[in-house]
């Protein structure tokens, strides 16, 4: 096929994360400014007063400081406020570890999706088969052509009713490779062909990428006169012994990689990143967890500080 063009969609920035990371991400956040709240407010150790001569004690984190908090350490920006308390302290230490893990997998994934697009939902020849919007074909009368035609195999067989039913309007086969080729290149057609003809053509054309791996594998053999069971085990130990040798891989590259090329071939070309997915409450699983036993462990660090005080007040008195 074809490689697909550069998404341009202005919300791309979100499909890193799945809709239900968004979501759980706004709670979380929102969760994490309560806590900081919460545990600020009934922290003695987060009550301060600025001047020992008057008897008026502040308290930094309110319900806007405290999202405000929350907000800037989620875009590592940071604020000027800065916990006091053993108890909000821990809260600000566990959001900043969800935040490190969160953004960095943000990070990584928005870089993939900028740099290349997806291929839709095609990815394999199942994939193609169960959909109609990209026609496919193949050369009329070649090897590919009497495979399907002479299938058994349910898919395979459905693959061939779809190629017979878009041949009216010519849709589906060719006469030739290049008409072929010249039809991928426009879109919206797959092309079917043998595999080293695949490789051949792909490391020639950039623009062209295979979908999936190979089907119906067969692999080329020399013909023996029946009975020269000498012969044959000659040929397969010469065989074997150019293979260990690399012999066979460095004749294959020679004619397929550098054969007829002005320049390097398409494999050996810099992909900048590799085609990624998005990223499902699945993924974050952990991070999350972590996130709430740390919330957990700060609240009862709270109470502790707590009675802790009401403790030291209660043996002053």
């Amino acid at each position: 096929m074809k490689k697909p063009e550069q998404q341009t969609d202005p919300l791309q920035f979100m499909l890193p994360f799945s809709g239900r990371v968004w979501t759980c991400m706004l709670l979380a956040w929102l969760l994490t400014s309560l806590l900081m709240l919460v545990c600020a407010r009934l922290s003695p150790y987060e009550w301060y007063s600025h001047n020992d001569c008057v008897p008026v004690v502040e308290n930094q984190f309110g319900a806007l400081n405290s999202m405000w908090f929350t907000i800037g350490s989620l875009m590592q920006q940071g604020s000027e406020l800065a916990p006091r308390a053993s108890s909000t302290r821990m809260v600000a230490t566990t959001w900043w570890f969800f935040t490190l893990l969160l953004i960095s997998s943000y990070t990584a994934n928005l870089a993939a999706f900028l740099t290349t697009s997806r291929l839709g939902n095609i990815d394999s020849v199942e994939a193609l088969a169960s959909q109609s919007k990209v026609k496919f074909g193949c050369p009329v009368g070649g090897a590919m052509y009497n495979f399907f035609k002479n299938s058994r195999i349910p898919l395979y067989r459905r693959m061939w009713d779809s190629m017979v039913s878009w041949s009216a309007k010519n849709e589906s086969f060719v006469r030739k490779t290049s008409e072929g080729i010249g039809r991928v290149r426009e879109g919206g057609y797959a092309y079917i062909l043998e595999s080293t003809f695949n490789q051949y053509y792909r490391e020639r054309d950039c623009e062209l990428t295979q979908i999936g791996g190979i089907f119906n594998p067969s692999s080329y053999a020399f013909a023996v006169p029946q009975g020269n069971a000498f012969l044959k085990e000659e040929l397969g130990e010469v065989i074997l012994q150019l293979h260990k040798e690399q012999f066979i891989e460095d004749l294959s590259n020679a004619w397929i990689k550098r054969f007829n090329l002005t320049g390097p071939p398409c494999s050996e070309a810099v992909d900048d990143a590799s085609p990624t997915g998005t990223m499902e409450v699945a993924s974050f699983g952990g991070v999350f967890i972590a996130l709430m036993i740390g919330l957990g462990v700060a609240v009862l660090l709270c109470f502790v500080e707590l009675l802790w005080r009401c403790r030291t007040l209660a043996l002053r008195t």
